[in-house]
């Protein structure tokens, strides 16, 4: 627990600002920046994740990866379920993605995640300032920015089971797409409502700007 995001900063130069290493973690009152690298906070494989009142900013901007994604928040289910994730009244913006990478504000899951995830909340986040390449194709390195992305499976395992998002404001994405709340893979019962959504770009053709997808 910080004294606050405007007095408690984790301020990193590595892949990743925080990492969650053990299951009944709280984040809460910190402003985390990573410029040069990739993850504000990780979690892989964790339960009872509660991370709130945290402003997580400039992710990415100076990473020197070529590829993949860069992310504000990400958990992750890799090979073991997830139970138990609360993500609440934060602040993510300046998610920068490029050539080759998307951003994502927060992300749940793993692509090719065999395993369950379960009670999942995102809640009253302001998440905002999310961009990757908008100048290029896909095959020459467009790519998305995503306010919120849900995705986890392999299209025969895998599932996030009946997660909420629920009144967050969602603005300023810009990339070859961008969807501010992404619902990929298996995802039965999602509820996603009450959400503020607006000045969204895109310059895939035709344009792939959307508020859910």
């Amino acid at each position: 627990k910080g004294a606050g995001s405007t007095l408690t900063f984790i301020k990193s130069t590595g892949t990743t600002a925080v990492t969650i290493g053990a299951d009944a973690v709280t984040i809460d009152g910190f402003e985390i920046n990573n410029p040069e690298g990739k993850y504000g906070i990780y979690a892989e494989d964790k339960n009872t994740i509660t991370i709130t009142n945290n402003i997580i900013n400039d992710i990415g901007e100076s990473d020197a990866t070529t590829s993949g994604t860069n992310w504000g928040i990400a958990i992750v289910s890799n090979a073991a379920t997830v139970d138990s994730v609360a993500i609440k009244n934060n602040e993510i913006s300046n998610i920068i993605g490029g050539t080759f990478k998307s951003a994502d504000g927060i992300a749940i899951g793993w692509s090719t995640g065999s395993e369950a995830i379960t009670k999942v909340s995102i809640e009253n986040n302001t998440i905002h300032s999310i961009t990757s390449d908008s100048v290029n194709t896909y095959e020459t390195g467009g790519r998305g920015a995503y306010g919120i992305l849900i995705n986890h499976g392999t299209g025969t395992t895998g599932t996030t089971v009946s997660p909420q998002v629920k009144n967050n404001t969602i603005y300023d994405l810009s990339g070859f797409w961008s969807h501010a709340i992404g619902l990929e893979g298996d995802i039965p019962n999602a509820l996603v409502n009450g959400n503020n959504i607006y000045n969204l770009a895109s310059t895939k053709i035709p344009s792939d700007a959307v508020a859910v997808q």
